[in-house]
């Protein structure tokens, strides 16, 4: 039986102190700060973990595809030396780009998301973000979370942790 080699792992980090591991499939293998582990689950090259971005078309039925990982149909370049996670893929009718940005004065993280819809039919979409924090001492690490999506998150002990953050269009800036 021959095993091979498991794929290689890509780590930096920002001059903030935040650092990010991720295979080479754009699976999120650990983000951390200082001796904080921001992620419960550390990913792998099989499963790539729970941390996730989903794209969904909305409609009658909800169509939806995991944009990192093994069975995502993103096609990544990792460069650690720049500290550059980036991908692009095509999945019914949109066409997508993800960047990964680590903050350089803040131990915060981003992820820009473009999508265009490429296909004849006008398309409802969204974008979620799954991530199971660590929990230290009763804390989940709130202020970290925040500053990823930029907006608080809410605690309720029977539900979790959940963070929303939402992107106001031009024509409710009436700018549109």
């Amino acid at each position: 039986m021959t095993v091979s080699k498991p794929p290689p792992v890509t780590g930096w980090a920002s001059p903030s102190g935040l650092r990010v591991e991720c295979h080479a499939d754009g699976a999120l293998r650990s983000l951390a700060f200082g001796d904080i582990v921001v992620n419960l689950f550390v990913g792998n090259a099989l499963e790539g973990g729970p941390a996730n971005l989903v794209l969904r078309v909305l409609g009658p039925t909800v169509q939806s595809v995991r944009l990192l990982g093994p069975r995502s149909p993103t096609r990544w370049h990792i460069d650690g030396a720049a500290g550059e996670l980036e991908g692009a893929g095509e999945w019914q009718g949109l066409r997508y780009r993800v960047a990964l940005r680590l903050a350089a004065d803040a131990p915060a993280w981003f992820w820009h998301v473009q999508v265009e819809n490429v296909s004849v039919d006008p398309l409802r979409v969204d974008l979620l973000l799954l991530h199971k924090p660590h929990v230290l001492d009763g804390v989940v690490h709130r202020c970290l979370l925040a500053r990823a999506v930029g907006g608080p998150a809410r605690v309720n002990r029977s539900e979790g942790t959940s963070l929303r953050s939402r992107e106001t269009t031009d024509e409710e800036r009436g700018t549109g």
